[in-house]
């Protein structure tokens, strides 16, 4: 199991709320009740619309990849997020070596880099 603070170890173990659909702002018709600010120039709009854009390939690319790459990718996710998390720890937690780990980032990298030209 990879060193985790503890704190972050008991955040990620812990389960969402549950939430009704108004109190997450949305009327009976499925309608963002959150007003859109027409004064931005289409700022938020287009904030929206990255997010949408940048979660939909993360989904795709995950289509595609066997469920060890899913583990490294994500590991990967943690790392950027500000997570201590050591490639040994990523290592030993898919059983492998530091050294084949590393060569398996590297081919996950390469295969993200194609998937993403190839979407553009």
């Amino acid at each position: 199991m990879p060193k985790i603070y503890h704190r972050r170890l008991l955040s990620l173990a812990t389960l969402p709320e549950a939430k009704s659909f108004t109190e997450l702002g949305y009327n009976e018709h499925n309608e963002d009740v959150s007003p859109i600010e027409i004064g931005d120039g289409g700022k938020q709009t287009e904030c929206l619309m990255s997010n949408l854009e940048a979660d939909t390939l993360l989904l795709h690319l995950l289509i595609g990849l066997d469920n060890r790459h899913k583990i490294i990718l994500m590991l990967q996710i943690l790392r950027e997020s500000g997570y201590e998390i050591s490639h040994e720890d990523c290592a030993k937690v898919v059983c492998l070596s530091r050294s084949i780990y590393m060569l398996e980032l590297k081919n996950l990298r390469n295969k993200a880099k194609k998937f993403i030209q190839s979407e553009q």
